[in-house]
């Protein structure tokens, strides 16, 4: 057969395919935009006029959970990981972001003295990270912070805490990318839904004291469009809902109490700090001594992603690995600290980072420092991972029970130890959460479609063709296609063990994957009987015209259209035992290996199990509430049947009664101890 023809058609049947999914999600699952108001002013009128038409709208579409494994989010996640990568190494936005002006790093500090408990003056702050996914997970996530009081199972009974002063994303604000579409519907909807302001401190200047502060770090998916979007959301002082938007860049630093700061670092998408932003936080630490009188400052540091992580102490100085980064700016910031013109200006100046903070990984993990004696003391007692902000969720089971990292005293210092608190999940219920990968195909059906129109396209052209290096090519697509996508999710920075693995899975992944195509294509090929189908009489009968206008033959059509019902099997066995292996590998290479962290947890989105941390400080201490989120509620179907504004006015009436309102619109579903707090410690600020 012609090689032009055999070209033709596998570019007609993936156009094709392509199409009919396309046309299948517009048709049956065409997403509606839903109306709501931007101002709880508004709210009140229409609960006594409700047939009233709102004037302050704003529309979004409720978005499902992305699913990472269909052809349009493989190759999106392709495309932008290629782009970002090459591109945003040569053209990096931070660099120009210290012309931006002066930031407002006293506006959280202000407002510590708006809220007492116990009669102690203590500033709260929310953290979550990885939020913006499905609407579902996203406003499970955001209704308790959003709530004015809230209470959490604790132990055997319950505490009510309040809603913070300010609230801190650790970057991934929105998935799979950052496009205004997907800051509007998957972040600033559901917020606004939940929390709208009020037209009163719109009106009341850049910073009405009663709104909640917003905060962010970007992360690598904030970062695929070069930060265009987070900078006009995040960067403006802009209002989002009832909260208000501080930052002038996409990294920060803000005084919280007299002693205690947050540093927002902006890592980029390789894992490193530059010199502009970095001259940033040496100035506000120059800054810092030269208008503080208490003689220690403490700092909570939010980074990017857990860089102890994988980290291996062994080849530290030997390859690039990201605590490298991390280890250098607390450095530098400590010997900020110590400079001869600071000392000047302030003798005792001293500052200590208590506790590293990140998310990007969709799961908590708290690792506690583990002294080897009663003398050893270091700055660094915490490193925390909450990245349970909506988006699917990570297993844990991978995780070290002990670790070690630079103390960060000194470059090229000693080791210390850290051990692993708390995870949650818990261990046990992630080893069980892997096994779903072992029915890949029944969560990820258009991955497996894809891979039936592989096998089509591989399948036609070996049974067309009596050459070689044609009825080798078709068995080698499947193989190089799957091996691809694993292959292009590798981790830039491994050991050489750890690449000697990779290669090892990669080769297994391949030649198990060639020897089913041979096997299906060749052996249980010809176990089958011929029964032809005859598609050319087929297709002449339904539009014979078409045949004659062109001057096509039918038995000319029922030869090259040549496809009997042995081989129609054959292609859709083979797609759906591809898929099957593909989750085995998956399974497998994480089971045994620890690899494929990400994919191995993406296969099945997991809505449940979200988390995010409520931080107290006082003069004296440092508390950090762990909450864990047991369900995910199907909060889309409140919309079915009446209007998004119908539902915003309940949503705002339940900061009254927030259970209540849980209790009657999801009935036995809801349990009060689905809000918990997982894990509580506390920081001594001596």
């Amino acid at each position: 057969m012609n090689y032009i023809i055999i070209l033709l058609i596998i570019v007609a049947f993936v156009v094709v395919m392509l199409l009919l999914i396309k046309i299948w999600e517009v048709r049956f699952f065409k997403p509606k935009h839903i109306e709501i108001s931007l101002y709880k002013d508004e709210l009140d009128e229409l609960m006594t006029e409700p047939d009233k038409k709102i004037v302050s709208s704003y529309f979004f579409i409720p978005r499902k959970s992305v699913e990472w494994f269909n052809l349009p989010g493989l190759l999106n996640t392709f495309k932008r990981v290629s782009l970002s990568t090459d591109t945003l190494s040569i053209i990096d936005k931070r660099e120009v972001q210290d012309s931006f002006g002066k930031d407002f790093s006293d506006v959280p500090f202000q407002r510590q003295s708006e809220k007492k408990s116990n009669g102690e003056k203590a500033f709260w702050f929310d953290f979550t990270a990885d939020t913006g996914d499905g609407f579902d997970s996203t406003m499970n996530v955001f209704y308790p912070l959003t709530r004015d009081k809230i209470s959490y199972q604790y132990g055997t009974g319950f505490l009510e805490l309040d809603r913070a002063d300010m609230l801190v994303v650790g970057g991934d604000l929105v998935y799979p990318d950052a496009t205004e579409t997907n800051y509007i519907d998957r972040f600033k909807g559901p917020i606004r839904l939940l929390f709208p302001s009020d037209k009163q401190n719109v009106k009341g200047g850049r910073f009405a004291k009663n709104n909640t502060l917003l905060v962010a770090t970007p992360g690598n998916h904030d970062w695929y469009d070069g930060l265009n979007a987070f900078f006009r959301m995040m960067c403006q002082q802009k209002r989002v809902g009832y909260y208000q938007t501080i930052q002038q860049r996409s990294y920060f630093a803000y005084k919280l109490t007299d002693k205690v700061h947050i540093l927002g670092v902006d890592n980029q998408l390789m894992g490193d700090v530059d010199i502009p932003q970095l001259e940033y936080f040496v100035r506000y630490i120059v800054d810092l001594a030269k208008t503080m009188t208490k003689i220690k400052q403490y700092f909570i540091l939010l980074i990017a992603e857990p860089n102890w992580y994988g980290y291996a102490a062994e080849d530290r100085g030997k390859r690039r690995q990201r605590m490298d980064s991390l280890e250098y700016f607390i450095m530098e910031m400590k010997k900020t600290a110590k400079y001869s013109h600071v000392l000047e200006e302030n003798p005792d100046f001293e500052i200590e980072f208590k506790m590293i903070l990140c998310g990007d990984v969709h799961h908590y993990a708290h690792y506690e420092f583990f002294p080897k004696s009663d003398e050893e003391k270091i700055d660094i007692q915490h490193l925390v991972t909450s990245g349970g902000g909506g988006a699917f969720g990570h297993l844990t089971d991978f995780l070290q029970e002990k670790i070690r990292i630079p103390d960060f005293t000194n470059r090229f210092g000693e080791f210390v130890n850290y051990k692993l608190k708390k995870t949650y999940p818990d261990k046990e219920n992630s080893k069980k959460l892997n096994h779903y990968n072992l029915l890949f195909p029944l969560y990820n059906r258009w991955f497996t479609v894809m891979l039936i129109v592989i096998a089509f396209i591989s399948s036609y052209i070996y049974v067309h063709n009596d050459g070689f290096f044609l009825r080798t090519l078709a068995l080698l697509i499947m193989p190089v296609i799957v091996t691809f996508i694993i292959y292009k999710v590798a981790s830039p920075e491994r050991s050489r063990k750890e690449i000697w693995i990779d290669n090892f899975l990669y080769s297994m992944m391949f030649v198990s994957s060639f020897c089913l195509q041979i096997f299906m294509m060749r052996d249980f090929y010809d176990y089958m009987q011929i029964t032809d189908l005859k598609i050319g009489t087929f297709l002449c009968k339904i539009n014979p015209a078409l045949f004659n206008l062109f001057n096509i033959d039918e038995n000319k059509a029922n030869d090259f259209l040549n496809f009997n019902e042995r081989r129609s099997i054959v292609f859709i066995v083979l797609g759906i035992l591809q898929s099957f292996f593909f989750g085995f590998y998956l399974w497998f290479s994480y089971r045994f290996f620890g690899k494929h962290v990400t994919e191995a947890s993406s296969s099945r989105v997991q809505k449940h199990k979200r988390n995010f941390l409520k931080f107290k400080i006082t003069d004296s201490q440092i508390t950090v509430y762990s909450i864990g989120i047991e369900k995910c509620y199907p909060w889309k179907s409140l919309l079915k049947g009446k209007r998004a504004a119908d539902l915003q006015k309940e949503i705002y009436k339940s900061q009254e009664n927030p259970e209540a309102f849980l209790k009657e619109k999801f009935g036995d579903t809801y349990e009060k101890s689905d809000y918990r707090i997982i894990d509580v410690f506390n920081i001594d600020l001596n």
